[in-house]
């Protein structure tokens, strides 16, 4: 820092309020001489003071002080613009016997200035120009809970996060690998099958409620439509379209790789704290392989010159997740344009690093003149004579989608069945990159060219055709609600003025039941083709009904029997530790 009008330090402490203790040189004025004037300060914040310690430091009289005064308020106003400090009125704890003062109070950047002057490498920089603290970013994520969903979910996640993996890594040891999982874990995976299972048959009797775009503001009930309330757990639709993306990747591979790597990623229940971060943790980690490989694929292009900026070296992929059943998630994923990867002991240790496991596998692909893939060398133990690497992989698919298999754990850590590349999608899938036109320029070359009043010749276009503007529709049908088991709630029934009716809708004709191959409708529901009038409106509909309270013996039963089953397990855990 220069001396001449700056800020220095004189060995005194800041007060607790954070109040910017002023040490000014006050070179100015004769002798250039540091003046600390935090004594004064602190004996009292009044004029008379400073003016006379100013008189008998510098041997100035009464007029000399104006001078030095606004010396120091230039000095601390340009502090203040450069955000070191943040200028206020009032006297505070100082104390003042004539006038009130003003007085500077530090801001985060000064002190994140006397941080980095005192430590020569600081883990956070310096917020020059900002009065309050910068938001850090978030480093656990993926381990909150979600805000926006259903209490049974929550319900799981808080008995998967109790879950404790490090501290009861006994429940996850086996004999062997065919050997059965202990019984701690059983009872732990019903647990959390009771709350999917309400959430499905809670989904179930559901029903979404739409009205006319138009009629938004104030529905009619003779234009109403219901439609079934579809997630991926009860959609088949929705199950089935994971095959046909499967599907499509694996056609769209055979364009453009000849070669690939079937890999295998494991979860090591020890290096996690409960159930709920080992699964959630799993996709960071993949992200942060898929970083890895990345890197090094740059590295590789530059050492051998082919380098290049616009192409991108992050590995096209297939990724099937299935949940063990002891719980823990891993994947089978195919790397396509890769031949190898590196050594098995390289790939476990990379893995490790990525924070998630240790046990690891890889198969090296092969695409045959016919174009169909085959194990290169070797192939899994559980896989059969003759099966190719699709088939082998979609049958891990199969089980989430046919089976059901682990439902309730997909559900818990909402991790999706696949994944992939959006590259191997096939073009015009929804999946696909956006394929963006690049915009024709019109008229590039001159008609003509004429001299202005300067005599300058410039050129002469002809007029840009305008854009038509873009329209914006309005949708058919707006989100009214759900209702549940053909009861509307109070809130939508006020919307209708359904009191207000008369009263030979009130007895209408009962609800039609549309049946269909899979199941019929619940009662309450019409096909989705279907529009509400007042003819077949049914009474439910219109009536204020309150559902009865749900049957709790069953729910106070089970939870005498987890209560006893906690208690015995405490037992045995202070039995076993003496």
């Amino acid at each position: 820092m220069s001396e001449h009008g700056t800020i220095t330090n004189s060995g005194a402490t800041a007060n607790p309020n954070g109040i910017l203790p002023i040490y000014v040189y006050a070179d100015t004025v004769h002798r250039r001489q540091p003046f600390d004037i935090v004594p004064l300060l602190f004996e009292g914040a009044n004029t008379i003071h400073i003016r006379n310690a100013a008189a008998a430091a510098y041997g100035i009289v009464e007029k000399g002080y104006g001078k030095l005064y606004h010396h120091i308020l230039r000095v601390l106003n340009k502090l203040e613009k450069s955000g070191v400090c943040h200028k206020q009125k009032g006297i505070m704890f100082l104390g003042g016997w004539d006038t009130p003062i003003y007085f500077w109070r530090l801001t985060i950047a000064a002190t994140n200035l006397i941080r980095q002057v005192q430590i020569s490498n600081p883990q956070e920089k310096a917020q020059i120009g900002s009065e309050t603290k910068a938001k850090q970013p978030d480093k656990w994520y993926w381990a909150r809970f979600p805000k926006r969903t259903n209490p049974l979910r929550i319900d799981a996640c808080k008995l998967l996060r109790n879950t404790r993996c490090r501290e009861h890594l006994w429940m996850w040891q086996r004999e062997s690998r065919s050997s059965p999982i202990r019984p701690e874990l059983q009872h732990i995976i019903a647990c959390v099958k009771k709350p999917y299972d309400r959430y499905i048959r809670e989904i179930n009797s559901k029903a979404i409620v739409l009205c006319p775009y138009s009629q938004r503001q104030s529905p009619d009930k003779s234009n109403l439509k219901l439609l079934e309330y579809k997630t991926r757990f009860n959609s088949k639709s929705r199950q089935l379209a994971n095959l046909d993306t499967y599907d499509n990747a694996w056609n769209e591979s055979k364009k453009y790789y000849n070669h690939a790597v079937f890999l295998t990623l494991t979860t090591a229940p020890g290096m996690h704290e409960n159930v709920w971060i080992a699964n959630r943790h799993f996709a960071v980690a993949w992200n942060r392989y898929m970083s890895l490989l990345t890197k090094r694929n740059k590295a590789a292009a530059k050492t051998a010159g082919t380098y290049d900026p616009k192409k991108s070296y992050r590995p096209k992929y297939i990724c099937i997740y299935e949940f063990q059943k002891n719980m823990m998630l891993h994947c089978h994923a195919i790397l396509f344009g890769i031949d190898r990867i590196a050594n098995d002991i390289q790939i476990s240790r990379d893995w490790e690093q990525c924070g998630q496991g240790k046990i690891t596998k890889q198969i090296p692909l092969i695409r045959t003149v016919d174009d169909k893939w085959e194990w290169a060398r070797g192939k899994p133990a559980d896989a059969k004579d003759g099966e190719s690497p699709e088939k082998y992989l979609r049958k891990y698919l199969n089980k989430a989608v046919y089976d059901h298999k682990d439902f309730e754990m997909y559900w818990a850590i909402n991790k999706k069945f696949m994944s992939k590349s959006r590259n191997l999608a096939p073009f015009g899938h929804p999946d696909a990159p956006a394929q963006i036109p690049k915009k024709e320029k019109q008229h590039t070359e001159p008609i003509d060219y004429i001299k202005d009043d300067d005599g300058i010749v410039k050129p002469v276009y002809r007029e840009r055709i305008p854009e038509p503007p873009k329209t914006q529709r309005d949708p058919e049908w707006a989100y009214l609600g759900t209702i549940s088991g053909g009861v509307f709630p109070r809130w939508l029934e006020t919307m209708f003025d359904a009191r207000s009716r008369p009263a030979s809708i009130s007895s209408g004709a009962p609800l039609p039941v549309a049946k269909n191959k899979h199941k019929p409708y619940h009662i309450g529901f019409v096909p989705a083709s279907a529009i509400i009038t007042e003819e077949n409106l049914p009474p439910q509909l219109i009536t204020n009904l309150i559902p009865a309270e749900p049957d709790r013996t069953e729910y106070d039963r089970q939870l005498a029997e987890e209560t006893r089953f906690m208690e015995e397990k405490r037992a045995r855990l202070k039995q076993r530790s003496g």
